[in-house]
């Protein structure tokens, strides 16, 4: 898949980074076809992810998705207004596609359409794709989303090996079955796949059928069962009633307990009287110490003010001075331009005055040939109205000579019927009103016959008099014509004596103009003067008003040092006071004999429920006593049920992603890490090499399905799951993975690897473990035969791409 036009309209990125609602990006014009690697560049937040994430036909931006399939994905949150539009060309196989999404949305619905068409080789036209089964792209998501997928392949696959998208989720962080799942993709086994469904389908319906048989089995099997339980119960709950008698006696001895305590409280917070007015006497001192220091602070703040304000006026003094120079500027530099336009059209003006008797005579002459042409046309006028008048009436006659043929047509139609209709000749003759109705018509076609041809003699009549009159008009259309010659040529010499008219007005005004332009120009050399003189002053006013700042911050800090050195003082001697009895302790000393005279009652609630449990359970004891039933034959049907179960669950792991599926898994893992190898020396050196790891052995000695990226460290002689590695090496050889799985599919597939794509992956990387990244990228692309286009903010990696896109350009 290679993208070639890409436009948006209605995108909240492209409308917040580029200010537009709409921008067309065309790869086959802006970018040089050489070019393998192409940088998308620009500042943060200018819509580069947005122009990335919408490069592929995919109905979803996986940036911003929670899952690789179009599920875990909405437009509607990345639209403005109430319309916008996705339309993508590009390029698969040879043939060029189109992608349309249209997003339309009112107070109450939201609606995507969705159009897939590929461009015709024979027609050149743009048709709707249509698969081999029938389905067609008919604006609909759900046949849009098979027709991609038929073409490019399941989105999980696309965005795991060909779309680096930023936040995405690394192959080391793929549990077994999801790796399991994507390889399954790559490969093509969605037949096997198939088949499992359908085998653990039919064997969950046989499961439901066992269940309700050893339901009933286990309704008679468990009677007995139940009933020594519900004995043991009884047993427990007499036990646990004996007992609860103690833990009351202990929940009373609590509340006395709880209640001394608060007794205790109580006397000594009346004993406290003294201290407590000694105590008040010093909080009130310390309000008093910080009331003087805020008088203080609020002095120094009124003084400050009062300075700064004397400073904002001289400012304000000097701002109105230089405002008021500088509103006369605008009126001096048009007085400027006007008088130097006005110098530099002088020989302009000479020429239009030497030019304005030939341009008069001009128009004199076409005034005489006008007028000579219009007394002509006054006595062919007559001619015109007669000629308009007879052809208008030879359209009526036409009309309706044609609606009378058609009526005589119709009445010698009805009147054929005399010698057709059964009744002709028979006593009901007279009263047949089809009869009738025939003998009227006929009645009627001698007179409608003779008005037809009086309207047919009238036309000829007029057609010869159209043609006497012919020479005549075509006299007074080629009059016409030169009159409306001769006015073109008289409005030409008009216009351009009024032109020119306008510039020998403007003579007497080019003396004047030398004149006054030297001086117009010196004023302005003097309004220049005094704003650098006004700016000279606004510095020192800045500086001045720093110096006070910096005079109040050291009387605030020396305020404030005072007050803290006295309120210590003040605090010492609270210290040495005796802690009070607040009220929160005599409430929570009386919270404590509520909270245990609530434990009593829970206590007696709860023995309560346990007779009333014991009650219960005697109950039940009595009903299962009575179950009883003989189950021979259902347990036999259930034991067919079950053999054939297995069978069924046999076809459906035998077909799934831990039979068949996971053999040629285990196949496709070596050659996936070959390549990955090949590209990790190509641009990093043999220090890592990379297998995989499908199966794990327990504690019991057995080996179990797994799925474990191993990476051996050539320079520390170890090897490592990847989870282990550090996160830049997890990111150049995730990114190797990718990669290969990628080229993997495209030899296992057929599907060629045309572009990938990449969103700021590099951000771990070291300076130069990046430079070896984009080595790596470049080997990719050159054993694929592909392009890629990656977001970057490192100016290294942008110099070492082939084409650089400036999306602020766009």
């Amino acid at each position: 898949m290679e993208p070639n036009i890409l436009t948006l309209e209605g995108f909240k990125g492209i409308r917040a980074g580029r200010g537009k609602d709409a921008i067309t990006v065309d790869l086959d014009a802006l970018v040089p076809q050489d070019a393998r690697i192409v940088a998308i560049t620009g500042p943060n937040g200018s819509g580069k992810t947005t122009i990335l994430d919408n490069l592929h036909p995919y109905r979803t931006m996986p940036s911003h998705s929670s899952t690789l399939t179009v599920g875990g994905f909405s437009y509607w949150d990345h639209i403005h207004g109430n319309a916008a539009k996705k339309e993508l060309e590009w390029t698969n196989g040879g043939r060029r596609y189109r992608q349309t999404l249209v997003f339309r949305r009112t107070n109450t619905t939201q609606k995507t359409s969705a159009y897939l068409h590929v461009l015709s080789e024979a027609s050149g036209e743009w048709e709707p794709v249509e698969l081999k089964d029938g389905t067609k792209s008919d604006g609909s998501t759900a046949s849009y989303d098979r027709c991609i997928e038929s073409i490019l392949g399941p989105s999980e696959s696309f965005f795991t090996s060909h779309f680096a998208a930023q936040g995405r989720k690394p192959l080391s962080g793929y549990t077994a079955s999801e790796i399991k799942a994507l390889l399954a993709s790559i490969l093509n086994y969605a037949d096997l796949q198939e088949k499992s469904a359908k085998a653990r389908l039919v064997a969950n319906i046989l499961k439901l059928k066992l269940d309700e048989l050893q339901g009933t089995i286990g309704q008679s099997r468990g009677a007995q069962a139940d009933a020594d339980e519900v004995k043991a119960q009884i047993a427990a709950l007499d036990e646990a009633l004996a007992g609860r008698a103690e833990v009351e006696q202990q929940h009373q001895a609590a509340i006395d307990g709880a209640r001394k305590a608060l007794a205790l409280i109580e006397a000594r917070r009346d004993a406290q009287a003294a201290d407590e007015q000694q105590r008040h006497d010093l909080n009130e001192q310390l309000r008093q110490i910080a009331a003087d220091a805020e008088h203080s602070r609020s002095q120094i703040q009124a003084q400050h003010q009062k300075d700064v304000q004397a400073v904002g006026e001289a400012r304000t003094r000097a701002q109105e001075e230089l405002e008021r120079e500088k509103a006369k500027q605008p009126l001096l530099e048009a007085e400027i331009k006007r008088l130097t336009e006005l110098v530099g059209r002088a020989a302009e003006i000479e020429a239009a005055i030497a030019a304005a008797p030939n341009l008069r005579a001009v128009v004199d002459e076409q005034d005489r040939l006008i007028e000579a042409s219009q007394s002509r046309l006054e006595t062919l006028r007559p001619v015109r109205e007669a000629v308009s008048k007879d052809t208008a009436g030879a359209s009526s006659l036409t009309t309706a000579g044609m609606a009378k043929a058609e009526q005589l047509a119709s009445l010698k139609e009805t009147a054929g019927l005399i010698g057709r209709v059964p009744c002709r000749g028979s006593t009901m003759q007279g009263a047949c009103p089809l009869l009738a109705n025939a003998n009227a018509a006929e009645a009627k076609i001698v007179p409608q016959a003779r008005e037809l041809q009086d309207k047919r003699d009238e036309l000829r009549t007029v057609h010869a008099r159209i043609k006497a009159n012919t020479a005549l008009l075509e006299e007074a259309q080629a009059l016409e014509q030169s009159v409306r010659g001769a006015h073109a040529e008289r409005k030409k010499a008009a216009d351009m004596l009024d032109r020119n008219g306008q510039l020998c007005a403007m003579a007497p005004l080019l003396d004047d103009a030398r004149a006054r332009l030297p001086q117009l120009k010196q004023a302005g050399e003097a309004f220049q003067s005094l704003a650098a003189k006004h700016g000279e002053q606004a510095r020192q006013f800045d500086a001045h008003v720093v110096e006070l700042e910096q005079t109040r911050q050291r009387a605030l800090d020396q305020v404030d040092a005072q007050r803290a050195q006295r309120a210590a003082l003040v605090a010492e001697r609270i210290a040495k006071l005796a802690a009070p009895i607040t009220d929160a302790q005599i409430a929570a000393a009386r919270r404590d004999v509520d909270t245990a005279i609530a434990a009593l009652n829970a206590a007696q609630i709860a023995t309560q429920a346990s007779r009333d449990k014991r009650n219960e359970a005697c109950a039940r004891l009595s009903g299962l006593q009575a179950l009883i039933a003989g189950m021979q034959e259902t347990v036999a049907k259930a034991e067919r049920i079950g053999n054939e179960i297995a069978k069924w669950r046999l076809v459906e792991h035998g077909c799934g992603n831990n039979g068949l599926i996971a053999l040629s898994i285990d196949d496709a893992g070596p050659a996936i890490a070959a390549h990955c190898n090949a590209l990790l020396r190509a641009c990093y050196g043999p220090r890592f090499t990379v297998s995989f790891d499908t199966q794990e052995e327990t504690k019991k000695g057995n080996l179990k399905e797994t799925f474990d990226i191993r990476v051996w460290d050539g320079e520390v002689g170890e090897e490592k799951s990847l989870t282990n590695m550090s996160p830049g090496e997890r990111v150049w050889i995730n990114d190797c993975l990718a990669r290969s799985i990628a080229l993997y599919e495209s030899e296992s597939s057929g599907r060629s690897i045309q572009t990938l794509f990449t969103d700021e992956t590099d951000g771990p990387l070291d300076p130069e473990r990046k430079r070896q990244f984009m080595r790596m990228k470049r080997a990719l692309l050159e054993h694929g035969n592909c392009r890629e286009f990656f977001i970057s903010h490192t100016p290294d990696l942008q110099e070492m791409a082939d084409y650089c896109l400036d999306v602020t350009t766009l």
